[in-house]
């Protein structure tokens, strides 16, 4: 020892000094695992001398089934090994964990165990001497599901209490996995996959049987092996009928029986999926020797799983040891009557009972009178030992006056937890410091709470007097009228019965009209007929919050969305007339009367928010390009617009009429808005898709009322060139209003507007673009290069339409070089759509590209580039299969030629079978000749294939 440094010492001494009673407490802590035991062991001999007998009396081991890194095949080699050792005495718990081979997944796939001839003898002998199933016997020998080993381990583990079997699962491949979808097509590959992951590898795959070559590696007769076994060594003659049970042979009679079941006191199972565990395999645990409680879930129904009919008439010369029961079902059929009282029958010593026997589907259904016999059925077997108070059936159990009550578990529940708190909660006014909500500003608390879902911020107002305060005024602060899904897509709809808060409100006023924050309108509550209506009750609802916004009761309004000229514009404006003349039948008749309307709460929000600072006010309007739509917008504020969406009527129009007229249309908003608005932060223009024809349609009816897309014919004529030079001027007109929104901070187009080479170019300062279109033209590409999109951070380009088949020119430069984001959907799908150097520019001219951006650029090239290979590997396949076929084809048919012309020169074409000889002698040819002279010439044929496709590719390619 350094006498410099004596820490070592003195941190060894002061160790030591401890008394090993403190030492065995240390060490004897469930936070240590075994390799900190080990270790411990390892550092000194006194810390060995107290581990040792610790570590023998309480060792606990996990069950890894069908780890990778196989330790449960090692634990039983070194088991075999040296059985000298007892190693197995000193585990005195077990715990499996289940960590199955998952199809898509291939670090999951485990390999299979080898045994050596000398393991697999022992292996053999053991199995026999404990009557192990033949299955279970196989699966050892067979080294891919090493749940068949834990009956073995079983037989090295005398001294074992406790078996927890976790969450069982008895597929020895998980085909599914993680986001699987039933029906998907990918489902054909996750069985191609789990073949691989059993170390199946051969052609045509997908045409075996998956579920039969599985099945030989698990348990056939139970959803384990280690089940499977108990019943094989319970009863003298195993039957594959597991209600044959001849209870009289009592188990620890049986001289088979594995040591590790013999002191068995607590089990533990479950069981998810479909698989269930079945009925009778708790009949058989009951019978175990030494157990004291069983814990068991979702089990099986015989009649609604096996499809047999229950026979529970058992007799039995000795009670089950158990002490604690619980059990519970799920999914179809409960557990019966007639089998619960067998269990109970089988009983003798329990001193706690709890059934859950209902099925899902069951659970309101009224089983007072049977699970009350069921009870008394089992206070009659255990009359010395269970108390009325300590059984529940169903959620039943008996009251204190001796009643049964159908809900006592929830009761008594509810008690203990109310004696728990009143006996740690301090009386009088409490000193902890108030829930994190309630420190919260008012602001800041209410903007949280109106990210919840309402019936969040029900149970929180339920929870406590205190959140009450908090979370009530939210409840009020958001109304939708009407409160469904409009036509436009625009409505933010708070589900709100309109029923319900009109009787409220009759009750107790409308007050708390003060707490409303957002209001959003479609002008469809107006209509009194249409395809859109609106109930009584929304309508006197939406008049009542019109009134007290006229008063002046609503305080806290800072945001307005109004949806202008929706629904019934848009019906009144169709082209019906091949069905129903100029207009449907059933068009709103009252267009003046609405217009009133629509004017009226135009006028009425304006004279609210006009003393109002933009900084307190928002405006959003959702409009459809119409006839006197600058009327309507002079009357609203647009001083305090922060967003603005405008919206075609029709689409595919004669750009000649409607297209010309509905540009003017949105020149005028779009001035207007420029002229007043200073705070604008989005703009969104949607639906201007102008072809250049009239659609016609034959034999189809609208969508509302049963049209069918998929069985209509549309009539699509081939469009002529076009002369767009007569926009260009309000084209012009119209970018120039857009660079005059300086405020704007999004942008959306969808559609082209009238030109297909027009860009809606943003403004200076724009952070977020959004373009998305049905075809992308190479002038739409060179004038995308050449604009910088100054400031403009996040890029999103969306092409709609079907495949191209031409590819688009390679753009050669871009100017923009701020983007952080940038996104091109479909990129990977149809790149004939995009400039194939793109990408390649993009992240070369914008270095502050996010990771994860690049990352998302980067699949989309991986997937584009296997898109590519696999088409040219298909070529590659085809070519050099038919040079296959052609050699083999000769070879045969030549050697099978001379061989049949010797046998005629020798007389011998006459023999017995010489059509099997002829194809014996052609076949062994073919495997002798095939190596030295036939494959070297195919190798080079194949090769030369596989050059001249892909050197044609890239070729194409540039």
């Amino acid at each position: 020892m350094d006498p410099q440094n004596p820490t070592a010492a003195t941190t060894s001494r002061s160790i030591l000094a401890f008394p090993n009673e403190i030492l065995a407490d240390i060490f004897s802590d469930t936070c240590l695992s075994n390799k900190d035991l080990t270790n411990a062991q390892l550092t000194c001999k006194c810390f060995k001398e107290i581990i040792q007998p610790i570590v023998s009396s309480h060792r606990h081991y996990v069950f890894r089934v069908d780890a990778v890194s196989h330790p449960t095949w090692k634990l039983i080699r070194h088991l075999l090994a040296h059985p000298e050792l007892n190693s197995g005495h000193q585990i005195r718990s077990i715990t499996v964990e289940w960590e199955r081979r998952i199809a898509s997944d291939e670090s999951t796939w485990t390999k299979d165990w080898v045994w050596t001839p000398e393991e697999a003898k022992k292996l053999q002998a053991l199995g026999l001497e404990y009557r192990l199933t033949e299955e279970a016997r196989f699966n050892v020998r067979a080294g891919k599901n090493s749940e068949s080993l834990l009956s073995l381990l079983l037989c090295f583990t005398p001294n074992l209490i406790c078996l927890d079997l976790g969450d069982i699962k008895r597929e020895i491949v998980d085909v599914e996995g993680p986001g699987y979808v039933p029906g998907n097509h990918v489902y054909e590959s996750s069985h191609i996959q789990a073949f691989h992951a059993l170390g199946r590898y051969s052609r045509n795959l997908h045409n075996q049987d998956y579920s039969g070559y599985a099945g030989k590696y698990e348990s056939s007769l139970g959803p384990l092996f280690f089940l499977e076994n108990i019943y094989n060594m319970l009863w003298p003659q195993p039957s594959r009928n597991l209600m044959n049970i001849h209870a009289s042979r009592v188990f620890d009679e049986a001289p088979h029986c594995l040591p590790g079941l013999r002191n068995l006191k607590y089990l533990s199972m479950h069981k998810k999926g479909y698989r269930r565990i079945e009925e009778m395999t708790l009949l058989h645990t009951l019978m175990l020797p030494g157990i004291e409680r069983i814990t068991t879930s979702n089990i099986s129904v015989g009649e609604y799983v096996a499809h047999y009919t229950p026979n529970y008439d058992i007799d039995i010369k000795k009670p089950s040891t158990v002490k604690h029961l619980e059990l519970d079902t799920a999914g179809i059929g409960s557990l019966s009557q007639g089998y619960l009282l067998s269990v109970a029958k089988i009983t003798g010593n329990l001193s706690s009972v709890k059934i859950q026997g209902k099925a899902s589907s069951e659970k309101r259904k009224d089983t007072s009178g049977e699970d009350e016999q069921i009870a008394k059925a089992f206070l009659r077997f255990n009359n010395n030992t269970l108390r009325m108070s300590e059984i529940y059936i169903n959620g039943g159990g008996f009251g204190d006056g001796g009643q049964w009550v159908k809900d006592q578990e929830r009761r008594v529940t509810v008690a203990k937890n109310q004696r728990l708190y009143e006996q740690n909660w301090p009386h009088g006014k409490s000193i902890a410091p108030p829930p994190r909500l309630l420190a919260l500003e008012p602001l800041l608390a209410s903007h949280i709470l109106s990210l919840l879902p309402l019936p969040d911020i029900l149970n929180l107002v339920l929870s406590c007097k205190a959140l009450k305060k908090v979370c009530y005024p939210v409840l009020w602060s958001t109304f939708s009228f009407p409160n469904q899904d409009n036509f436009v897509g625009c409505i933010y709809s708070l589900n709100v019965n309109f029923g319900l808060l009109n009787r409220e409100v009759e009750k107790h006023g409308i007050a708390d009209i003060k707490y409303l924050e957002s209001l959003t309108v479609a002008d469809s509550i107006f209509a009194s007929s249409g395809w859109t209506t609106t109930s009584a009750e929304d309508t006197k609802i939406f008049m009542m919050v019109c009134e007290q916004i006229r008063m002046g009761n609503t305080p806290n309004l800072k945001l307005v969305r109004l949806v202008l000229a929706s629904d019934d514009y848009i019906f009144k404006h169709r082209n019906w007339g091949h069905h129903f003349g100029p207009q449907p039948p059933f068009l709103v008749q009252d267009c003046d009367g609405a217009l009133n309307a629509r004017k009226e709460l135009l006028g009425l929000i304006k004279e609210y928010s006009e003393p109002l600072p933009p900084m307190k006010f928002s405006l959003e309007l959702t409009v459809c390009i119409c006839e006197g739509l600058d009327t309507l917008l002079r009357l609203c504020d647009l001083t305090k617009l922060t967003k603005l969406v405008i919206i075609t009527t029709a689409n595919n129009l004669d750009f000649n009429g409607k297209g010309s007229s509905d540009l003017d249309m949105l020149i005028k908003v779009l001035s207007l808005v420029a002229s007043s608005c200073q705070q604008l932060k989005t703009l969104d223009i949607s639906g201007f898709e102008y072809t250049g024809f009239q659609p016609v349609f034959v034999t189809t009816t609208p969508s509302f009322l049963g049209y069918n897309r998929n069985d209509a014919r549309h009539f699509r004529p081939e469009i002529p060139p076009r002369d767009y030079s007569p926009f260009q001027d309000q084209l012009g007109v119209l970018q120039s209003l857009i660079f005059r929104l300086t405020s704007l901070k999004k942008l959306r187009v969808d559609g082209h507007i009238i030109d297909p080479s027009f860009i809606p170019f943003p403004p200076p300062g724009v952070e977020r673009v959004y373009y998305e279109f049905d075809e992308l033209k190479p002038a739409w590409w060179r004038k995308f290069s050449e604009h910088p999109f100054t400031g403009t951070e996040y890029l999103v380009l969306k092409f709609r339409g079907s495949k191209q088949p031409k590819k688009s020119p390679a753009i050669g430069k871009v100017q923009i070089s701020s983007l952080k984001y940038f996104n091109v959907d479909m990129v990977d799908e149809n790149p004939a759509a995009y400039p194939r150097d793109l990408l390649n520019l993009i992240i070369k001219n914008n270095e502050r590209l996010s990771p994860s951006c690049l990352w998302s650029i980067a699949h989309k090239r991986i997937r584009m580039c296997e898109s590519a290979l696999a088409k040219k590997i298909e070529k590659i396949k085809e070519l050099c299969g038919k040079e296959l076929e052609g050699i083999l084809t000769n070879a045969v048919e030549c050697y099978a030629r001379e061989v049949f012309v010797g046998k005629v020169a020798r007389r011998g074409v006459a023999e017995d079978r010489v059509d099997q000889l002829v194809a014996g002698m052609t076949s062994r040819f073919l495997i002798d000749v095939f190596e030295e002279k036939l494959a070297s010439g195919f190798v080079e044929k194949c090769t030369k294939a596989v050059k001249d496709v892909l050197d044609k590719g890239e070729s194409s390619d540039k």
